[in-house]
């Protein structure tokens, strides 16, 4: 029987490239960074595979049936959650992250966006995002180069000393 190719101990990541796809309305703003935080429907799958802060494509396809337009640029995730869209109302932050001055601003929003009546009670998902060179590239480096490597950057070890 042949020896395996490592030892069953060690620890093996992968990296990827994260698409994550903005409202297409948004996607000018959320590039120039005076849109910071935007919410969509809740997915589900998302949440619990992102680290971050991580670089990130964002994109945009155009709703029109007439024009399939879609937009991408890099960007960085900074942070991911879920919550209810009533929980805005309380979150002046959040709604100038979104950039609207008040909740119905908000409200209405969405409604015009999703198509659909506004339901306070509704599971979304939240990103906040920065335009690529808002965050240091060095900084996205190292927290890449420790998701990937970190048992191994700070110890050196020779697997004698076991």
């Amino acid at each position: 029987m042949p020896a395996p190719a490592h030892p069953d101990d060690l620890i093996q990541h992968t990296a990827r490239t994260l698409l994550l796809r903005a409202p297409y309305r948004d996607w000018p703003a959320l590039m120039q960074g005076t849109k910071r935080e935007f919410r969509t429907p809740s997915m589900g799958a998302i949440g619990d595979i992102l680290q971050t802060p991580t670089p990130i494509v964002l994109y945009a396809v155009s709703p029109s049936m007439l024009r399939r337009n879609r937009r991408e640029g890099l960007a960085v995730l900074l942070e991911h959650r879920s919550e209810r869209l009533i929980d805005l109302a309380h979150d002046h932050e959040g709604l100038e992250r979104e950039g609207f001055a008040s909740y119905n601003e908000f409200r209405a929003y969405w409604r015009s966006r999703t198509h659909r009546p506004f339901r306070a009670s509704q599971e979304v998902e939240v990103f906040r995002v920065a335009p690529w060179g808002a965050v240091a590239e060095d900084d996205l480096g190292v927290a890449l180069l420790r998701r990937l490597y970190g048992a191994y950057l700070d110890n050196g070890r020779d697997g004698r000393d076991q």
